[in-house]
């Protein structure tokens, strides 16, 4: 006979229901992605502004897609922490999303000025002792003065949601204490008694899969939002809007959350729930 519910923990319930949404999530963007992620630019590199957009957000979908997918086998392979810096990338691929969806010129930030430094059209000045200033960049033929890149702070400032802020102070600083030295990680790498170090993973699967989890919710809620037909592909993304719902309430009613992430159940509800305040309304942040 089957094993009910009741015989599980409910740790192993939660977190078979964040790895279940992360597939539901996978799969929904990869359902976007193979009808509707055609290159619109042409083979010479030339695109329209609408061209660039679409092919812009078809790029991160499909980031997205693969990223999900490796946060997955990561997590399969009880290696929780490593997780952690593919969950900012998901992370730091919703604000693009979510910034270029709400105003085409945050593709500048992406495309044109990137690509001005690559390839040495744009520059950023420097000082009279030879050290570049970041606050501005220079056209080098002109002289003209083009605003800096974005930071990803800027661009949580700047996706509409007014949870955003916030929630990026939470969710930046933590997965980037696993994306860089920072010895305020270590304890995600010693063993059980902290003793010593270990390079096998021997817990943290629910705390991984949590963020991993959010970090994809944000992402496909934007996926959702650009996408409005087919009615079929639609659908697709409502079932996964609505999975990363009800399986982050459920791991949040077992997740011990403390210290500076005891505001993340209030914010992350409220963010998944929120609508995008217009573009015109910059002071106003009623909903």
């Amino acid at each position: 006979m089957a094993d009910s519910q009741d015989d599980f923990p409910p740790l192993v319930l939660e977190l078979g229901g964040l790895r279940a949404a992360l597939e539901i999530h996978a799969m929904a963007i990869e359902a976007t992605v193979e009808e509707l992620g055609d290159i619109w630019a042409s083979p010479d590199g030339t695109a329209t502004r609408e061209e660039a957009y679409h092919d812009f957000v078809f790029y991160c979908f499909t980031r997205c897609c693969r990223t999900v997918r490796a946060i997955t086998l990561l997590l399969d392979a009880f290696m929780a922490e490593e997780t952690y810096p593919l969950s900012r990338s998901l992370y730091e691929h919703y604000l693009a999303l979510a910034c270029v969806g709400r105003s085409e010129h945050f593709l500048d930030d992406f495309l044109t000025k990137p690509i001005g430094l690559y390839a040495g059209t744009l520059e950023y000045p420097t000082s009279k002792r030879g050290v570049p200033h970041r606050r501005f960049l220079v056209i080098k033929d002109t002289g003209a003065e083009l605003p800096k890149i974005a930071s990803f702070a800027d661009l949580a400032r700047a996706t509409g949601y007014k949870w955003d802020p916030a929630l990026h102070d939470v969710i930046y600083a933590h997965l980037s204490e696993h994306a860089h030295p920072n010895m305020l990680a270590s304890g995600d790498y010693r063993n059980s008694e902290s003793t010593a170090y270990t390079v096998r993973g021997h817990g943290g699967l629910l705390r991984a899969s949590f963020w991993a989890c959010v970090c994809s919710s944000l992402a496909v809620s934007e996926v959702r939002r650009a996408v409005r037909k087919p009615a079929r592909l639609r659908r697709t993304l409502d079932s996964a809007h609505a999975a990363s719902r009800d399986a982050l309430t459920d791991a949040l009613s077992v997740l011990e959350v403390q210290g500076r992430y005891q505001a993340v159940p209030r914010l992350l509800m409220c963010r998944l729930a929120a609508r995008r305040r217009r573009w015109s309304d910059d002071t106003d942040l009623a909903f």
